[in-house]
């Protein structure tokens, strides 16, 4: 079942399985980040999978950005990261995310995340601390933001 909220208890262990971050960390990041929402995907009262689709502007247009994407290990490879995705997707123009490593890059490409812009045409409207949390973690050699872009414009899906 997806939910568009979530226990901050149920969260905190998630992203520590997932990231090993502390505890603290999760706690200030959830506190501090102002424009965000919690998308999860229960498997009956247990978090199987999350992500943050976090308010951005890429290219000067509005947008999501995914941040804390993760799957419970017990609940991996049954599609609920994926579901959460296409949820995104569905529900806003353009999601757009930094991947960590050239495995996940790939992982969001077959999920339609195939378009690509600098690291410098994303923006967001968060402090400063957040902001760098939101802009922390990732291991390529040349990173790129990945998005997915779904805008219509009268009725014709615009691209780019």
């Amino acid at each position: 079942m997806v939910k568009l909220y979530s226990n901050g208890k149920d969260v905190i262990q998630l992203w520590r399985e997932a990231f090993g971050d502390s505890e603290e960390d999760i706690r200030f990041f959830l506190e501090n980040t102002q424009h965000a929402q919690l998308v999860a995907h229960y498997e009956g009262d247990e978090l199987a999978a999350m992500l943050l689709a976090v308010d951005c502007q890429l290219n000067d247009r509005r947008a999501k950005y995914i941040y804390a994407a993760c799957t419970a290990k017990r609940f991996r490879g049954k599609g609920y990261m994926t579901q959460l995705l296409e949820l995104c997707k569905k529900d806003f123009a353009i999601v757009c995310l930094i991947p960590a490593d050239d495995a996940l890059a790939e992982y969001y490409r077959r999920r339609g995340f195939a378009d690509e812009a600098e690291i410098e045409k994303l923006t967001f409207d968060e402090t400063k601390e957040i902001q760098e949390y939101l802009l922390d973690g990732y291991h390529l050699t040349d990173p790129k933001v990945q998005y997915y872009n779904g805008v219509k414009d009268n009725g014709i899906f615009v691209f780019g």
